[in-house]
């Protein structure tokens, strides 16, 4: 019989957990859920900018503060309620004031009265009335914080969006509060802008039906299109949905010189390296930095630029590898650095930013058994001290081993993964999770998904299959129209190096992923039933061409012409989809399926899920449909993360102790 959940509470582990034949195997009492999800009560660390002070965001019993530590005494000067108004951003204009972004407003916080002063409103209303919808749009406008002034502590520049779908960039004057317009948006109806360092708009970004389109401020003095200032740029900034995952440049950040736009290219190369462009003159200035292994970032996952306002240069970048890293152009950022890691060997060590004067320097720490910590390093003094623990509940836990590991593919192609082990020798039961997206990438980071299932004995394999971003445009673009082919194989084909290697039981192995990730984990069980012993899918499409036709219903053209563009046409190409949609392909799947779907899930909806659900019922199947109430396409509730992680463990548990499974 088919089972629908609509409403739930939280289910004691003990119950649901000891009984699999994998948990005994351990040998001790697994980390509980809300431990090991518990979000940090502290985070969001700013530095002033003479080092003696550390502002940051303070969450609990549903209540957000900023708190201000006084780091020559390292306790609190102050702290702040801003009861359930949670600030977006929070950055320091001078040593004693602060700017807050809190639901489209701008404030100020001063240190030393801890005063908090509304400067931008979101409804700029002339005598506090309303007259129409027209003026109601005219008159709202979200702001954001968009730049400071390095050498002017009483003008800051500000991004406003306002309800006519268009945005501005003004320089704001914190005595006299007027502001002074430094581009208009509304003649190119630009949505974002990117100002340089020293807080000049550079360039605007408009969102047209299916199109990106970037403009930059021509020697004219207007804004022009970039495609169309060069016939045929050796950069081409616009993309449309089409073109948007092959696309070769991706801009980021301005330097100081108003000239310098640092963009992600591969253009001339497969990996995505950084490069300095001069988008109005049309010239590749300088090829900063690659990495022959990795891409530095991605269109989902941008790296991070360092840069040093006290000598206006560009000094590091962080990215992705396996983990996290840092390079730094710099000598003297590197020896300090090299000073920090030799403080803490055991920990990657992020600098996340130092005082004006480097006297001060916030360091993350980043580990496989916790979510790190803030530290304070003090050079002349040589001493490091925690400020704060991301994670103390963590501290005393020992979380299970996650390996980068590789694997050949049937064709010889080889697929980076990570392994997260359980205690013990011999194979173990294997859980392959392949990610979400699919154009997206896992990591070598700590992922807590894999963690919990590692804790209760089973090793779990994260496979960046073909179509994954990380690794290169070649290895990305060879997912295209492989959604259900040569990714799934991919996928296959780890599971089965994983078996080969000794890790993993062939009698249990089991495959569970999340969007794309479910959908390969419901594909896979059709295409590789031999493998998989249960499968548990959430937020999965399982009819392809009423996915993408479901963008078109909601009126998304990017969306649309995205999905069509990756998948195929749903009029013209609809047989094609049904042979790669899950849903008819079920009389291939002999493994036990649970389905996870939110009701209020906008990207891929929950009519997915009951379509899955009407034909269970019709086939007389026991797989089961679960409806998360209140779930978008995440998890908003740890409730329901919870309740997930337990039925998913329950299951994998229960085909072990039934046998049922080929």
């Amino acid at each position: 019989m088919t089972t629908r959940t609509r409403t739930r509470g939280l289910i004691t582990l003990a119950a649901a957990l000891l009984a699999t034949a994998a948990v005994a195997e351990t040998g001790a009492e697994p980390i509980a859920i809300d431990d090991l999800f518990k979000q940090p009560a502290d985070f969001g660390h700013q530095l002033s900018p003479d080092g003696k002070y550390l502002a940051y965001k303070r969450v609990g019993a549903g209540r957000v503060y900023i708190a201000i530590t006084d780091l020559d005494t390292m306790n609190d000067d102050m702290t702040v309620d801003f009861g359930n108004n949670n600030p977006s951003s929070i950055a320091w204009l001078n040593n004693d004031t602060m700017l807050l972004s809190i639901n489209g407003e701008l404030y100020s916080l001063d240190r030393r009265s801890a005063n908090v002063e509304l400067l931008l409103e979101y409804l700029d209303v002339k005598d506090g009335r309303l007259s129409s919808i027209g003026e109601l749009k005219r008159s709202a406008n979200s702001w954001r914080l968009l730049n400071t002034m390095p050498d002017d502590n009483k003008t800051i520049v500000v991004h406003g969006a306002n309800g006519r779908g268009f945005s501005s960039v003004y320089a704001f004057d914190m005595l006299s509060k007027e502001r002074k317009a430094l581009a208009d948006g509304k003649k190119i109806k630009a949505e974002r802008w990117i100002a340089d360092r020293l807080g000049r708009p550079q360039l605007a970004q408009r969102n047209k039906k299916d199109q990106m389109l970037f403009f930059v401020r021509a020697p004219s003095g207007k804004w022009v299109e970039h495609g169309k200032l060069h016939k045929n740029p050796k950069l081409q900034l616009s993309y449309d949905a089409r073109s948007y995952l092959a696309r070769n440049v991706i801009p980021m950040q301005y330097g100081y010189d108003g000239q310098s736009l640092y963009v992600m290219e591969r253009a001339q190369t497969d990996k995505f390296r950084l490069v300095r462009y001069d988008p109005v003159a049309d010239d590749i200035l300088e090829v900063v930095y690659e990495d022959p292994t990795y891409d530095l970032g991605s269109q989902s996952r941008l790296p991070r630029l360092h840069f040093d306002d006290s000598t206006q240069t560009l000094v590091g970048i962080s990215y992705l590898r396996d983990r996290n890293v840092t390079h730094w152009f710099e000598e003297d950022w590197a020896v300090l650095q090299r000073r920090i890691d030799k403080a803490l060997p055991e920990t990657r060590n992020l600098i996340e930013q130092a005082s004006a004067d480097r006297s001060r320097v916030i360091v993350r720490t980043f580990s496989d058994d916790d979510w790190g910590a803030t530290y304070i390093y003090t050079p002349e003094a040589a001493t490091i001290e925690m400020h704060t623990s991301l994670s103390p509940q963590l501290d005393e836990v020992d979380l299970p081993e996650r390996r980068t590991v590789r694997y050949e593919a049937s064709d010889g192609v080889s697929i980076e993964a990570y392994l997260t082990l359980p205690e013990g020798d011999g194979p173990k039961p294997l859980i392959v999770m392949p990610h979400g997206g699919p154009f997206v990438r896992s990591s070598g980071e700590l992922d807590l998904d894999a963690a919990f299932f590692a804790t209760r004995g089973y090793a779990v394999l994260d496979p960046n299959f073909r179509g994954s971003t990380g690794f290169g445009k070649g290895h990305l673009t060879a997912g295209f129209d492989e959604f259900g082919g040569r990714m799934i194989d991919d996928i296959a084909d780890g599971t089965r190096w994983a078996i080969r290697s000794g890790y993993a039981d062939p009698d249990r192995v089991y495959i569970l992923g999340w969007s794309y990730g479910g959908y390969a984990a419901l594909m896979s069980g059709a295409r590789y039933p031999e493998l998989y012993r249960a499968i548990v899918a959430g937020a999965a499409p399982s009819d392809l061409a009423r996915q993408v036709t479901a963008y078109k219903r909601a009126d998304e053209h990017f969306n649309f012409e995205y999905w069509k563009a990756i998948l195929g046409d749903p009029k013209k190409e609809r047989e094609a989809l049904r042979q790669i949609s899950p849903l008819y392909r079920l009389d291939d799947i002999r493994a036990p399926m649970l389905v996870f779907h939110g009701n209020a899930d906008r990207i891929v909806p929950l009519e997915q899920a009951e379509f899955l659900e009407e034909a269970f019922r019709d086939e007389g199947r026991d797989d089961r449909v679960v409806v998360l109430q209140g779930e978008g396409h995440g998890f908003s509730s740890l409730e329901n993360k919870a309740y997930f992680l337990e039925k998913s463990l329950e299951h994998f548990g229960g085909a072990i102790e039934q046998g049922d499974a080929p």
